[in-house]
């Protein structure tokens, strides 16, 4: 049985946090609360809705294919209840606008050792 994790992201050729280039692994589910913090988004341990509100075109494409009715356009203006979300991504896929997008994904240690190694040579 492997392990898993849920990864916010698996960042490449890193040379900003330090002397010499990494790969660097950000996990979700920081408990700190740095003041200089660039990543929010890490702090929930689960995968999340996010949205662009400058990249939607209002096409409720979303709102046609949620089950949990997580969109909402009945003002007009797109609303979204966050605490209805399963993060299912039926709603990201069917954003032509890219607009929607997961925060995060459930890896298990050798997905994320397969991208890490790829940098084995520096």
């Amino acid at each position: 049985m492997s392990k898993t994790g849920t990864i916010f992201n698996i960042q490449r050729f890193c040379i900003h946090d330090g002397p010499g280039i990494r790969t660097t692994v950000f996990f979700k589910g920081c408990p700190l609360s740095c003041i200089w913090c660039h990543n929010p988004e890490s702090k929930r341990p689960q995968v999340q809705l996010s949205y662009q509100r400058h990249l939607c075109v209002n096409c409720r494409e979303c709102e046609k294919v949620c089950q949990q009715q997580v969109h909402d356009f009945s003002t007009g203006v797109h609303r979204l209840d966050y605490a209805k979300c399963l993060a299912c991504q039926v709603c990201v896929q069917a954003c032509p606008a890219m607009a929607l997008e997961l925060i995060g994904q459930t890896l298990s240690v050798e997905e994320v050792m397969e991208t890490v190694k790829k940098d084995a040579s520096y």
